[in-house]
This record gives structure tokens, C-alpha cells and sequence, in this order.
């Protein structure tokens, strides 16, 4: 479903991507792990076509973004469901204007169909009545999980994360990733999860890349990733301080 193939990408006088190669299979959700600022969620950005690569290609279901036109982009991202690290909520809207945008912006359903969709949504993470609401008067675990029903309201192929469980308390974080978890058999999407949360990564992902130095430095599974000999990796996984340079 998603492919990087050799992407590079330099911003400012910094070359962020250095041949990044990321294969993500459909149905699969693959975790992109590495320290803050290291380029996981220009990645991120790279899927949807928000930033075009130096060099490289950038394929989403066979299609090559950077060729993509204003209008195949648009509907390219139709197939997108995204939950920002901040929920990314409008202030200004209520929780259902918030949920009902996507619907009402690219789809043709009636009022009532997207209320439904909206109720659904809402139920599935937990977060029924709370349509009348406003962010402001939401936790932040709360908005997460509004957050989580908009990204997947649209019922979308693919849905990225970017650091899902940043900024919540451990059993709020567990929440979120059992949501994810139960989301997925629902929804059935591929999906991304950029992270350097090592519990959020070994529990809902199926493979795991370490993004070290513009490249992905080693992938596999779970439990490949957990018992790999690389040290960098074992070093990302015990916290064990900086990230050695080879």
C-alpha cells in the first residue's frame, strides 16, 4: 500500500531524509520509531504529499505522489484518516462540527448519514454525547480520542499517526493503544505510527523501523526488532542514552 523508495529530502541546510526505503504492506501497521527531531513525521508528510521528496518516489497503492496534480492529490488524501499529535481539534468547533468537516468537505452524504457516521464514530472510542461539546471543555485524553474518531470517520484506507501517546499519563497512553487496536479490526486500514514510545510500538504495530541517520537502520517484526543484535536498536529500546553514531 505504501511505498518509499530512496527518498531524500534536505530542509534548510539539513538533509533530513538520506535514501529512506519503507515498505508497508496493506492491512499492516507499521511503526516508524526514532528520537524527537529525527524526521519521522517529515515521513509522515512525505504519504500525503505535503512535502515532495528532492529525490526519490513516494507511491501510495501504485500511485507516484510527486506526479500527482492539485486534484489527484485532493483525492488522494480522501483515502487518508490522520491523528495529530495535538488531536488537532478547531477551538472554534464543536465536536461534531469537528467530526462532520471531513464528511461534509468530501463526501456526498446527507445530514442525517452524517450524523449516523459521526455516532458511530463517537461510540467506537468511547466517546458517546459528547457531539454539543467543545475541545476547550475536553481532557486531554478526550481529545485524543475525538481526535481518533475523526481520523477514522471518513472509513479511510490509510491512517497515520504521529505520536499518538505523547503528552498522556501511562493508563490514558494504554487506552489509546487499545483503541488503535480495536480501530484497526474494525476499520481494516493500513495504517503508520510514528512514535518513540516503545510500548505503544511493540503493542499495536506489526512491523517496526528504527529511523536513524535518514534511513530506516533496521525493520522487522516485534519480536525480530526486540531481539535484534544491532546495538543502536537495543539502545533505542533500553533508553540507554544517545544514539551511537554506527
Amino acid at each position: 500500500m505504501i511505498r518509499l523508495i530512496d527518498v531524500r529530502k534536505t530542509l534548510g541546510d539539513r538533509e533530513v531524509l538520506k535514501g529512506l526505503n519503507l515498505h508497508v504492506q496493506t492491512g499492516d501497521t507499521y511503526a516508524i520509531l526514532g528520537p524527537t527531531g529525527i524526521g519521522k513525521s517529515v515521513a509522515l508528510r512525505h504519504m500525503v504529499g505535503l512535502l515532495r521528496p528532492d529525490a526519490g518516489q513516494v507511491l501510495i497503492d501504485g500511485i507516484d505522489v510527486a506526479k500527482c496534480n492539485r486534484r489527484q492529490l485532493l483525492d488522494l488524501r480522501k483515502r487518508f484518516g490522520m491523528l495529530f499529535q495535538s488531536a488537532g481539534l478547531f477551538n472554534s468547533m464543536r465536536v461534531f462540527d469537528n467530526m462532520a468537516l471531513p464528511l461534509t468537505e468530501n463526501t456526498q452524504l446527507s445530514r442525517g448519514e452524517i450524523k449516523a457516521r459521526v455516532a458511530e464514530a463517537l461510540e467506537w472510542v468511547g466517546m458517546s454525547g459528547t457531539e454539543q461539546k467543545m475541545p476547550a471543555e475536553l481532557s486531554g485524553g478526550m481529545k485524543k480520542r475525538v481526535g481518533l474518531a475523526r481520523a477514522i470517520v471518513t472509513h479511510p484506507d490509510i491512517i497515520l499517526y504521529d505520536e499518538p501517546t505523547t503528552g498522556l499519563d501511562p493508563i490514558m497512553a494504554m487506552n489509546i493503544n487499545n483503541l488503535i487496536l480495536s480501530l484497526q479490526e474494525k476499520v481494516k486500514a493500513t495504517s503508520v505510527v510514528v512514535t518513540h514510545d516503545m510500548t505503544s510500538a511493540f503493542m499495536i504495530s506489526d512491523r517496526i523501523g528504527l529511523l536513524h541517520q535518514g534511513s530506516i537502520l533496521e525493520e522487522g517484526t516485534t519480536e525480530e526488532f526486540k531481539n535484534s543484535s544491532n546495538k543502536t536498536v537495543q539502545r533505542f529500546i533500553s533508553g540507554d542514552g544517545d544514539l551511537p553514531e554506527d
